[in-house]
């Protein structure tokens, strides 16, 4: 008889969770996700931050040295710019890389952070899909651009090192 007692009788494990206690976990989840997502979302700004300042600085030492003048055509300064624009292309490259990276990371924790919202703020829409505000570019569209364009220099950069040395080659022997 004392089995049966046992046995009807429920442990706290066994029992379901109140309401307040399914938002409280609800709450703080979505808490500690919010908090993989700020960190996330900070890492991508600031590393393409750092590529920015990279960019532009390689960019400003190295491309008023573009030979304007049949005079400062060499060898040895079309070989060094040369160089620079490959390397600012690979630097571009990675820039890229890293902001793909980061949008991959932070498009993860704001799909666990959509799950997880219902149950923590009911209908209140802070992740979930809300209308769009027209002519509207977001801010990591403007760092992808901004990549792409110094790319795009660079490539210009090296475009006008091959020919260069091309007119070098032709003309100046």
């Amino acid at each position: 008889m004392e089995s049966e007692n046992s046995s009807s009788a429920r442990s706290p494990v066994d029992t379901p969770p109140t309401a307040f206690q399914r938002s409280d976990l609800a709450l703080r989840k979505y808490a500690a996700v919010l908090g993989y997502m700020q960190y996330e979302s900070n890492t991508f700004w600031v590393r393409a931050q750092h590529f920015l300042v990279a960019s532009a600085l390689l960019a400003g030492l190295a491309l008023p040295r573009l030979p304007t003048q049949l005079e400062e055509l060499s060898p040895a300064r079309i070989g060094i710019l040369s160089t620079v624009s490959v390397a600012g292309l690979i630097l571009s490259w990675l820039w890229l890389k890293a902001l793909a990276s980061g949008k991959y990371w932070i498009a993860h924790w704001s799909g666990a952070l959509k799950v997880l919202e219902e149950d923590a703020y009911g209908d209140l829409l802070l992740h979930r899909p809300f209308p769009p505000k027209p002519g509207y570019v977001r801010a990591t569209q403007v760092a992808d651009r901004t990549a792409w364009l110094f790319g795009s220099l660079w490539s210009l950069a090296l475009v006008y090192c091959f020919a260069c040395i091309v007119y070098y080659s032709a003309y100046c022997r």
